[in-house]
């Protein structure tokens, strides 16, 4: 099975637009029911928030704004680590619903300094043929080096 790949949103800032020092703070809203095919299928990974050399996270929050119908499994993370902020959240909770990563369980629950460009904080699904749901991803940090 192919992994889908959903690109985060054009309009959102970049944390390269930001100056050296200045604090980081994006927020994503997903809204399931419009992927790109339809449906969200597993290994399905949304790259939500866009990351980049000298940007230090300190925390990730993913807030459930319209729980899922079924029980829907998520992993926050980035392309080297799938789980890093957050394992195994399940979507299939109360409206309003928030998440964020733990220090004693998770990898970049003390946060994660970005060394190159081009990553992203991304959604990876473990859940087949989610259809509906809607939830926002918001990430804070400080920018520790400028680049342009």
């Amino acid at each position: 099975m192919a992994v889908t790949t959903h690109g985060y949103p054009a309009n959102l800032h970049s944390p390269m637009e930001f100056l050296k020092g200045e604090k980081f703070c994006a927020a994503v809203t997903a809204d399931l029911s419009k992927s790109p095919d339809g449906i969200v299928s597993l290994t399905d990974v949304m790259q939500m928030i866009p990351t980049c050399k000298g940007l230090l996270v300190t925390d990730v929050f993913l807030r459930i704004d319209a729980s899922t119908t079924v029980s829907t499994v998520v992993s926050i993370g980035d392309v080297s680590d799938v789980n890093g902020y957050d394992n195994a959240v399940d979507l299939a909770v109360a409206n309003g619903t928030i998440t964020k990563s733990l220090e004693a369980t998770d990898a970049y629950g003390v946060g994660r300094l970005y060394t190159s460009n081009d990553l992203t904080i991304n959604l990876k699904f473990a859940t087949s043929n989610v259809s509906a749901g809607t939830l926002t991803l918001i990430a804070e940090g400080v920018v520790l080096e400028q680049y342009a």
